[in-house]
């Protein structure tokens, strides 16, 4: 996919909704994969609400809100982060997984999806996500 196919502008996005409370170096990242990404996945980042929050981490992980202040998927990234982890924090929202992942099937089929969108994991980094 052509990532000039999305048109929305993170500094819009922001002033719209507050969606991005990140680090501007986080915030380029998310809009990069946000480019990258097929239309419904865009479209379900717009529908769902999804937030995107900055944590002094190297993980991120996806949380399900009933009650912020609307339902919505919180995705929780860390200050180290790459395009990979963020595609893949989407994913789990996308493919509606609840609450903590603690088996291996949900993120091997995060990672299945990441890779789908084209976002490539060598095997080292497949190891440290089903890890997590």
């Amino acid at each position: 996919m052509d990532d000039t196919e999305w048109t929305g502008s993170i500094k819009d996005e922001r002033k719209k909704s507050m969606r991005f409370r990140v680090p501007v170096k986080v915030e380029e990242i998310i809009g990069k994969v946000i480019k990258r990404l097929p239309e419904d996945v865009r479209r379900f980042i717009d529908d769902n609400n999804c937030q995107f929050v900055s944590v002094e981490s190297d993980n991120g992980m996806t949380i399900h809100s009933l009650d912020y202040p609307k339902p919505c998927w919180l995705i929780v990234l860390g200050s180290d982060i790459d395009e990979r982890i963020v595609a893949h924090e989407i994913a789990h929202a996308f493919l509606r997984h609840r609450g903590p992942v603690t088996t291996v099937q949900p993120q091997r089929e995060a990672w299945a999806l990441t890779s789908k969108w084209g976002f490539d994991y060598g095997d080292s980094d497949k190891d440290k996500i089903e890890s997590r």
